[in-house]
């Protein structure tokens, strides 16, 4: 990028001295610039002091380092050198486009050759249902579908994509999907009708599974239901006091003989468009000759909005069993709420519930998988507002509860103080990883970069998120008369109870290493330390703990539960791991439980961003995993440090080092044990992230260093 001297004879403009730095002859020579055989470039825009390597290898965004990355990403592709060229043709003919294939890679190469920019189609058919990659950034576009792909290019601009088959994709594509054909409810009375009689057994047999099994939030996908029932039904009516809504509790059987139950609210509209409702339609409604749908509530914005209302008014609906739907409202619900439809909107992402946003100040959550008892949610999210005052965490709003006849509970749906943020801190880790690990993996090697310097507005982040935590802890302990949060000592019985766990996730991991068949020295060399395992665990469980609490914790506790709102964070999220039953997770452990999961969060983080930039500059893989490997131990370092700070004039400090290092150690290694077998039984690929850290913590406890 050093330009050429138009002005020297023959082929002398491009023979000009190499531009190395902003030393005097650019870095080329010693000498007099008068005995230079050919004068160096000294114009303001191509001159050796604006132009050199010296100052283009410490530019991330320069002509050399770009060079560098568009090179080693080429050196990683057979398919450049040696695959097979198949043009493609597009109606916009500034835009060249092809693809390179070998085996199974694809590349998809799309150039603008104009000076201005263009939008182009292509027709990307034969690779439906594939994700194109950008391959300089890593960065997935949407999915390829049946209608012309749409890209617009900058001026000269360039893409280069790898098709790939993302794992877990749904079959949607661009456009409406083909929905299966309805089925007919025929209303003979009110909308309670539709769940009785013949209409019922319709259900049950037909629309129920069906329906079920396509959700995102179906926690047995890909398992065969052998059949559904309504256990549980009440009827609601919207603001106009008209019945709108169907309340079911439904039960799935699985093949094998497991059942999980379901919250599947219904809205009913005797007048619905069915092209509008089509997607989330789960049958037609027909009363006489007009005919209406059925469609999931979650979608409807009156539903959220008579929700809400019924939970400021504290109604009350009684249910086919004889149970209760009641709705309440804690002391921090507003007086003056008050929305129109236009302000709902479904959130997107959600997995194992459904979030609605209504205006920019409450979030209703539905809860779709249920699990009897009291909500570990619900219940620390009152604690936590109506008690404890903590502020950073959504403050809960209002409940609804479905109380059975005996008095059991089962919450169905939370509203909760809506939070403007800026995503979850696992994005902004990831990100911020990312981008500077990918500009250090082509910096110099004779250059120092510090990462404390590097990662600085990070790892302020990590601070606050670990003064947090303390906090939270603090406010979890925060004395009090109710027996479902006051504070107790941790006893030998508790740390018996954790070692037992881990000892279990310890058989449960080492045996799922032996199915895998995955080889590795990492591998190999835990499969040999499963004695040592054991040990280690019966050894951190030996002395009794001295001075430590158990309280209420998060109990799933990771970066992807934590939004970033300006320059603090807020906790979301108190359910526990949802696999595990709701007496569990109301259970009291101790608080390093939770600090552990964040540590293992990070070194998800680490390994995520190598992964990546790995597979994009594989010459540079080494250095980049080593470099995440110590921006992990910086950032738990300056965790851990916000987090004593924090924690540490509070009763859940664990005062005796010996007793916390014992505590968190036993907490890490039972985490990275569960991830170990996780790994294993669904992503094989990922199994060195949860090995190394065991490997890392069976070496501290060989040295005896501190966790």
């Amino acid at each position: 990028g050093m330009g050429d001297n138009i002005y020297l004879g023959d082929r002398d403009g491009v023979r000009t001295p190499m531009q190395w730095s902003p030393d005097r002859n650019g870095g080329f020579s010693r000498s007099d610039p008068a005995r230079l055989f050919l004068p160096t470039i000294q114009d303001a825009i191509y001159g050796f002091d604006a132009v050199n390597v010296e100052s283009q290898s410490r530019s991330p965004a320069s002509l050399y380092n770009w060079m560098r990355r568009l090179i080693a990403i080429r050196r990683a592709t057979r398919a450049f050198g040696r695959g097979t060229l198949k043009f493609l043709y597009p109606a916009n003919r500034k835009v060249l486009a092809y693809i390179r294939e070998a085996g199974d890679e694809r590349i998809l190469c799309v150039v603008n050759v104009s000076r201005a920019p263009q939008a182009v189609e292509l027709d990307l058919s034969e690779y439906n249902g594939m994700t194109p990659v950008e391959m300089t950034g890593g960065t997935a576009f949407p999915r390829v579908g049946e209608l012309p792909y749409l890209l617009t290019l900058p001026a000269y601009g360039f893409y280069w994509f790898q098709l790939t088959m993302v794992d877990g994709q749904s079959d949607t594509r661009y456009g409406p999907a083909p929905q299966p054909e309805l089925f007919t409810l025929v209303l003979t009375g009110g909308l309670a009708s539709l769940l009785q009689g013949r209409e019922r057994m319709a259900v049950e047999r037909t629309i129920g599974p069906r329906m079920i099994a396509g959700q995102r939030w179906f926690a047995a996908k890909g398992r065969v239901i052998d059949r559904s029932e309504v256990i549980d039904f009440a009827v609601m009516r919207e603001r106009s006091g008209r019945e709108g809504f169907v309340l079911p509790r439904a039960a799935i059987s699985l093949r094998g003989g497991e059942r999980q139950e379901y919250f599947v609210p219904i809205a009913v509209d005797e007048a619905a468009d069915e092209e509008a409702l089509g997607p989330v339609a789960v049958a037609r409604v027909r009363r006489g000759r007009n005919v209406g749908l059925a469609y999931g509530a979650g979608s409807s914005a009156e539903f959220a909005l008579s929700v809400v209302d019924a939970m400021r008014f504290g109604e009350t609906l009684e249910t086919e069993r004889g149970g209760q739907l009641r709705f309440s409202a804690t002391r921090s619900m507003p007086d003056d709420l008050a929305f129109e439809p236009a302000d709902v909107k479904r959130l997107s992402g959600e997995q194992s519930n459904t979030s609605i946003a209504i205006g920019d100040r409450v979030v209703l959550k539905l809860y779709r998988r249920l699990q009897p008892g009291i909500h570990p949610e619900v219940e620390v999210g009152r604690f936590l507002t109506e008690v404890a005052g903590y502020e950073n965490t959504p403050a809960t709003l209002g409940v609804a509860e479905l109380v059975e006849p005996d008095g059991e509970t089962t919450a169905l749906m939370v509203l909760q103080r809506f939070v403007r943020n800026q995503g979850d801190a696992w994005r902004l880790t990831l990100d911020t990883l990312t981008r500077e690990l990918d500009t250090l993996a082509l910096a110099p090697l004779d250059e120092e970069h510090p990462l404390d310097e590097v990662f600085g507005p990070y790892l302020r982040y990590a601070e606050i998120l670990g003064l947090r935590t303390g906090e939270l802890h603090a406010a979890l302990a925060t004395p009090t008369e109710d027996p479902a949060f006051a504070a107790e000592a941790l006893g030998p019985a508790d740390v018996a109870l954790a070692a037992a766990d881990a000892r279990d996730q310890a058989e449960r991991a080492f045996a799922a290493l032996g199915r895998t068949g995955g080889v590795g020295p990492e591998i190999e060399a835990l499969r040999t330390r499963r004695d040592e395992c054991l040990a280690l665990i019966d050894a951190l469980a030996a002395s009794a703990p001295e001075g430590a609490l158990k309280i209420r914790i998060h109990g799933d506790y990771h970066l992807g539960q934590i939004l970033i709102v300006q320059d603090d964070v807020m906790i979301v999220d108190f359910e526990g791991e949802p696999a595990r039953p709701a007496d569990e997770r109301r259970g009291k452990f101790s608080p390093l439980r939770d600090v552990a999961g964040m540590l293992r969060s990070f070194a998800y983080a680490a390994d995520t961003a190598a992964r990546e930039i790995g597979a994009r500059l594989p010459e540079a893989a080494e250095r980049v995993a080593a470099l995440a490997a110590e921006w992990q131990a910086l950032t738990e370092a300056r965790y851990l440090e916000a987090y004593e700070r924090a924690a540490t004039s509070s009763r859940v400090w664990v005062r005796d080092e010996g007793t916390r290092r014992n505590l968190l150690r036993l907490s890490l290694l039972a985490k990275a044990l569960y991830e170990v077998n996780y790994e294993a039984n669904n992503r094989p690929d990922w199994i060195g992230t949860p090995v190394r850290g065991v490997l890392s913590i069976l070496d501290a406890g060989r040295d005896g260093a501190g966790a």
